[in-house]
């Protein structure tokens, strides 16, 4: 089912899958727009139809939506949904189901890849020789890598995405190696790996509320989660990362302010855009925002 309405929302051919990985394989450094959407399409071929299952920020997936008749039937659903009629008309048989998943992601968020283009840019403006990626996701940073023949090597526990990560691996051609192993993170041994590159989009709260994926381990609260995942994964992969080196995490402002203590300021910080989310507040302080946080390893660093 999820492969049925993903095809009706985003109508990807295998053809059109490839054009767009050659797209982002051919681009040139000075051409590169971080906010471009070329790569989504190569992305989307074999992780959207997972990410409609999968449940968002208010613990309900673009699936679950749909089949319950008491949340599509709400009045202020139906008048949004006639509202994006009324603005398109010419219509397919499809765009009731486009036009839900719009109003969902507005009303309820959505579960987003990262952007093949933004990991482009990041690769180019770093210049790594391999890539450790300990939340590995929806695999746009793998993907970006391959297109860009830099070595991957990347962790997560969402083993549904086996047979994903597999056929991407198949289907792109790349002179770099890639790698993708479901562990959980924290569990890892990093001291054996070479890598001059952490770059990842790690779980995080909003609101309070902890994003959840498939066969994620269970967090009874944010302490429990900064405590035994976040903060000694990030001290792990940090100690091991080479000299010179880029440690790049995109995550939101109050996370960066939880992990000042263990690397202290960022070098640079990146703006990402957000697309298709709500605005929100965290602890009504700040308006929400997300940024790609760079720290430079110079020293070697004693945790």
């Amino acid at each position: 089912m999820a492969k049925e309405i993903a095809s009706q929302i985003k109508n990807i051919s295998y053809e059109d899958a490839l054009n767009d990985y050659k797209k982002l394989r051919d681009i040139d450094y000075v051409k590169i727009n971080p906010n471009s959407c070329i790569g989504n399409k190569a992305i989307d071929y074999f992780f959207f139809h997972h990410r409609l299952a999968t449940k968002g920020p208010k613990g309900i997936s673009f699936l679950d939506f749909i089949e319950n008749k008491q949340l599509t039937q709400k009045n202020y659903i139906i008048k949004t949904v006639e509202y994006h009629k009324k603005k398109n008309k010419k219509q397919t048989p499809n765009d009731t189901i486009k036009f839900l998943y719009h109003v969902f992601q507005l009303y309820y968020g959505s579960i987003n890849n990262f952007k093949p283009m933004t990991a482009k840019y990041i690769y180019c403006k770093y210049k790594p020789n391999t890539i450790l990626d300990f939340s590995a996701g929806w695999g746009g940073r793998l993907l970006s890598a391959m297109a860009s023949n830099i070595n991957y090597i990347g962790y997560d526990t969402n083993v549904s995405l086996v047979n994903a990560y597999n056929e991407m691996l198949k289907v792109y051609k790349t002179n770099g190696t890639a790698k993708i192993i479901f562990a959980d993170s924290a569990s890892v041994d990093y001291s054996n790996l070479m890598y001059n590159m952490v770059f990842t989009s790690p779980p995080y709260y909003k609101n309070k509320l902890l994003e959840t994926y498939e066969n994620m381990p269970e967090y009874k609260s944010k302490d429990d989660f900064l405590n035994n995942f976040l903060y000694p994964v990030v001290k792990k992969t940090y100690t091991y990362l080479q000299l010179g080196g880029a440690y790049i995490l995109n995550i939101p402002i109050y996370m960066y302010n939880n992990l000042i203590p263990i690397l202290g300021e960022a070098n640079e910080k990146i703006p990402l855009k957000i697309t298709h989310r709500i605005k929100m507040v965290e602890d009504n302080e700040n308006l929400y925002k997300e940024y790609m946080y760079v720290w430079i390893k110079t020293t070697q660093k004693v945790f």
